[in-house]
């Protein structure tokens, strides 16, 4: 017997003890098919473990004849499925001209067969120093077509939300890091600094929320500071300048006026 062509995916057998597997069919079907769709090495427009597809084509893809009627999905059993799986953290995707960009989370580690061996320790330790090296060289590659998806803001944002606890110490951070991702996988937004995002998205949840939240300070001319860092914008601005009492505690936001 010869080569068997197109290459493989692997599918490892505990997914039968996962949620997918009882997941509604067309939701099982639309995963293998994104596995089979995905990108098993880096290319000019998608990374590893990524491809870009749009709802048209998962119904091509999938579609199936019953006599001389071809049949496929609905636009919203797609919609659902991929809401399904970037809901169980299993894709993450984003929009591009060209349609989704779809990332297959975790992919390297599903989808390198020396991790199904008794050395997965030691292979694992290679792997990743290898996935940090290609990494290390894309981020100093100029990203054209801005359509590489950071995943890794995601696993920074459990590490931004204890930093960002005590900063805001009336909003539910955990809860908005939520908001937040939800959002950014939504429109399938990208940002250079994921972190400063989140940042003015906690200082915004503050300062409208619904919570009843209060100022921590109220200058002279009415206007409510919600975090330390709003005020910190404001007196490098020399819009304010504050006074301080006998033991150096804050006694009033002054507005600083320019008649």
């Amino acid at each position: 017997m010869g080569k068997i062509e197109g290459g493989y995916y692997i599918k490892a057998r505990k997914i039968q003890n996962s949620e997918i597997s009882v997941a509604p069919p067309h939701i099982r079907e639309i995963w293998d098919w994104i596995l089979k769709e995905a990108n098993h090495e880096d290319t000019k427009v998608c990374k590893r473990g990524q491809c870009i597809r749009s709802y048209k084509d998962i119904q091509e893809g999938l579609r199936w004849y019953v006599g001389w009627r071809k049949c496929t999905y609905s636009k919203n059993d797609c919609e659902t499925a991929m809401k399904w799986l970037t809901k169980h953290t299993m894709i993450h995707t984003t929009k591009t001209t060209r349609g989704m960009a779809i990332t297959v989370l975790n992919y390297d580690h599903y989808q390198t067969p020396e991790n199904y061996t008794e050395n997965y320790t030691e292979n694992y330790k290679k792997h990743t120093r290898n996935i940090q090296t290609r990494h290390t060289i894309n981020n100093n590659e100029k990203n054209e077509k801005n359509i590489y998806i950071n995943i890794y803001s995601k696993e920074k944002m459990k590490e931004w939300s204890l930093e960002f606890k005590d900063k805001y110490p009336n909003l539910n951070i955990q809860e908005e890091a939520e908001k937040c991702m939800d959002w950014l996988s939504m429109k399938g937004k990208t940002f250079k600094d994921y972190k400063a995002f989140f940042n003015n998205w906690c200082r915004n949840a503050v300062k409208f929320s619904n919570n009843g939240a209060e100022a921590i300070y109220t200058a002279t001319d009415g206007r409510k500071f919600y975090s330390l860092d709003e005020l910190n914008d404001a007196l490098a601005q020399k819009l304010y300048y504050i006074e301080k009492d006998e033991n150096g505690k804050v006694k009033r936001i002054i507005h600083n006026r320019k008649d």
